[in-house]
């Protein structure tokens, strides 16, 4: 191979995607993003891209300034972090090259075929690499180009994909490579056809949030915790700090101490090598195979094997179960639950191993913030959807009371929905003389077939009340006003959801014929009619009767 040909160095190479105050786009270096950071006002790329180069940024920001320690040095980031950033990223120079014969970024250079395994496979198209592209297992979703061999990708994108790898792989069975001689598969202790872990950013669809600024070097700063922050949030662990992958690189899967420090400490799994690869001088072919095993955050609470705490961009809810157990459970995208529902648990600041991002310390609570929240949902090895949202979030909802004040009304378009529902059931048992019997006779799945009824009613629902989320954040910006703002306010919000519901109910419950007319009617009354609160709940607890569809 040709080095110096083959040769691609991110730090002075431009390959990421940004845009400029200006709104034009742009490719820029490592170098760049940290000396001219300010001129650049956001990442333009895909949710799981950017979660993967935030991790990538804020890595090489922390070993840059070895912090910053505390609040006092934190506040002097912007400052100094661009000539500490460029002194580190000169000295780390060659570990950020695609191609070293030595060290190449986040792949093994003695990485070579197991001839003998019979889940040996040589090379793997580039393409596997991205979600998006249609090779081997990944569905033409995203790519309508079918699967092409001879498919070459830019080093830039190459580099972009590869990151992006490293962080969200999924887990299935994968080739037996040998790393520096040794077969892969003494990763998980086995000589049997390895399957591979996924990758820290994957597991549970998990929702990444972080706070968004004006511009790169901003964005980066707001969402740098400090290490007495992180100690906070790592300090069960006997070494929480750590060293960035490519200062403390593994040189075989025997290598505990190195793996060790990848695997479990902050700064060793915020650049993670979750796959052993080794890209070709074709730029269109890679050697992949198992890589590092991640310790995964446990949901059941206890400190079982292996555990680790969760990543500092994702969210830990705390649940009581019905026998009064506690229950930690990482927050994941749901395709039934829109993001905003779940606001007010990635708001909750981070005590212990519960609550949101760690970002959320920097926060001032008396100032509003753009929030970002992303995912890429999956299921087992097969990628679904790319999610990314933003919220402007008032400082109120930092506060215990802001967030309850949220939740409650959250939960009051939710019984309203559920209310909707019954409404629509109404409509159709009068509309339809073989409901009764059919919902009878699907028996425990009749929940599923009063879904299917009213799915288009709580999609709109659902979809309306969000376009007016304004309402509500107006609504909790007014918590420590007067009691008469917070009252108003209130209205306008349940203004909101009635009228989404009776919006809602109209299109799906005709009025052509007389029937249909009594029909529209009857439910019409049950979704306006006063009952109480409990009642609802139980309807919802006893019928299973609705979730939402969006």
């Amino acid at each position: 191979m040709n080095q110096e040909n083959n040769s691609f160095n991110l730090v002075t190479e431009g390959w990421i995607p940004v845009t400029d105050l200006q709104g034009n786009y742009h490719l820029i270096s490592l170098l760049e993003v940290f000396t001219n950071g300010k001129n650049y006002a956001d990442l333009v790329v895909r949710p799981h891209e950017r979660v993967s180069l935030m991790r990538l940024l804020l890595c090489i920001s922390h070993a840059a300034l070895d912090g910053p320690e505390n609040l006092e040095e934190w506040e002097k980031v912007p400052e100094v972090l661009p000539q500490a950033a460029k002194a580190y990223l000169e000295k780390w120079k060659d570990s950020f090259d695609l191609f070293h014969p030595e060290k190449p970024f986040l792949q093994i250079a003695k990485l070579n075929n197991d001839e003998k395994a019979k889940s040996s496979k040589a090379s793997n198209d580039i393409s596997k690499l991205d979600y998006a592209l249609a090779t081997g297992d990944n569905p033409t979703l995203f790519d309508h180009e079918g699967t092409n061999e001879k498919r070459i990708i830019p080093k830039e994108k190459v580099a972009l994909m590869l990151l992006t790898y490293q962080n969200f792989s999924v887990g299935g069975l994968i080739a037996m490579m040998k790393w520096n001689g040794v077969n892969t598969s003494t990763l998980k202790g086995t000589a049997k056809v390895p399957s591979s872990k996924t990758a820290p950013c994957a597991p549970r669809s998990m929702l990444h949030a972080f706070v968004r600024k004006d511009n790169i070097i901003n964005t980066i700063h707001n969402n740098l915790p400090t290490k007495k922050q992180v100690q906070l949030c790592y300090g069960e662990l006997e070494v929480y700090w750590g060293k960035p992958i490519w200062e403390h690189f593994p040189i075989g899967p025997k290598d505990i101490e190195s793996i060790r420090n990848a695997t479990t400490t902050y700064l060793g799994r915020l650049t993670p090598l979750s796959r052993s690869m080794k890209l070709d001088e074709t730029n269109h072919k890679l050697m992949l195979g198992d890589g590092l095993t991640y310790p995964a955050f446990t949901d059941d609470g206890k400190k079982s094997t292996p555990y680790h705490v969760p990543e500092p961009t994702a969210t830990v809810k705390v649940t009581t179960t019905k026998d009064n157990k506690i229950e930690y459970t990482i927050l994941s995208y749901d395709s039934n639950m829109r993001i905003w529902r779940e606001l007010s648990a990635l708001c909750t600041k981070r005590e212990g191993r519960k609550g949101g991002p760690l970002c959320l310390e920097l926060v001032s609570s008396s100032n509003s913030f753009d929030f970002q929240v992303v995912a890429l949902a999956s299921n087992k090895a097969s990628i679904l959807d790319m999610v990314d949202s933003i919220y402007h979030v008032p400082a109120q909802m930092l506060q215990d009371v802001g967030r309850s004040s949220y939740e409650n009304e959250v939960r009051y378009a939710k019984s309203i929905s559920i209310r909707l529902g019954r409404a629509i059931e109404s409509y159709r048992k009068v509309s339809d003389g073989g409901w009764e019997g059919r919902v009878k006779s699907a028996g425990p799945s009749k929940g599923k077939l009063k879904a299917q009824l009213h799915s288009i009613a709580t999609t709109h629902f659902w979809t309306t009340v969000e376009n007016s989320l304004s309402v509500l954040m107006d609504h909790v910006k007014s918590i420590g006003t007067t009691a008469e703002q917070v009252d108003s306010t209130r209205k306008d919000w349940h203004k909101v959801v009635w009228s989404a519901a009776r919006e809602s109910y109209e299109l799906v419950c005709g009025r052509d014929t007389p029937r249909q007319m009594r029909a529209f009617a009857f439910g019409w009354q049950v979704l306006n009619k006063p009952e109480k609160a409990e009642e609802e709940s139980n309807e919802e607890e006893n019928n299973n009767e609705e979730e939402d569809s969006l």
